[in-house]
This record gives structure tokens, C-alpha cells and sequence, in this order.
């Protein structure tokens, strides 16, 4: 699992029948203290989140599939993160 930060979303006119009614959104990677990496890629939406948001995405098919069922997702949002407990120090996200 990682924690990420929305940056954007993805609109796709055609998409994969099984992506009908989720979004698909740009995240980086954080680092435990939430400073961004240079690491960004897609995941898809299952709880509604938006752009600014900072989250728990899971990104392996094998976890999607334990929460979707057959499926082409390789990482999936599955958690809206407010805080984390890193090096003795606490962060607060999403106020």
C-alpha cells in the first residue's frame, strides 16, 4: 500500500465495461512525512475522493481483485488518509 496524493483525474469517453462508474485519477506517491516523490501513476476511484485528497492506494491486481472480483485494476484508492504517525512525529492530512 502507498500513500499518495491526488493530483488530477483521467476522463476516458471509451473505457473497459468493468471501469464503467468509477473514476480514474492521477496520485503521487508521499513519503511517510508527505513530501511528494516524482512518482505519479493512475488508480481507480472506489470511494469517491477528489483532487487534493491524500490516500491509501492499494497497487496490486491481486488486492483489487479481493475487492472488485475479476478484474483489470492494478491499483485502486480504498482509504482517505487525516493522519500518520512516522519517525515520532505526527502528520495531519486532509483538514
Amino acid at each position: 500500500m502507498l500513500i499518495c496524493k491526488v493530483k488530477g483525474n483521467v476522463v476516458a469517453t471509451i473505457k473497459e465495461p468493468r471501469f464503467i462508474g468509477f473514476k480514474i485519477m492521477i496520485v503521487r506517491v508521499l513519503n511517510g512525512d508527505g513530501t511528494e516523490t516524482n512518482t505519479e501513476f493512475m488508480a481507480v476511484d472506489a470511494i469517491g475522493v477528489g483532487i487534493g485528497e491524500t490516500v491509501l492506494v492499494i497497487r496490486h491486481g491481486s488486492s483489487a481483485r479481493v475487492l472488485f472480483g475479476p478484474t483489470p485494476f492494478n491499483a485502486v484508492i480504498a482509504g482517505v488518509i487525516d493522519t500518520v504517525y512516522y519517525n515520532d512525529k505526527i502528520y495531519n492530512f486532509n483538514k
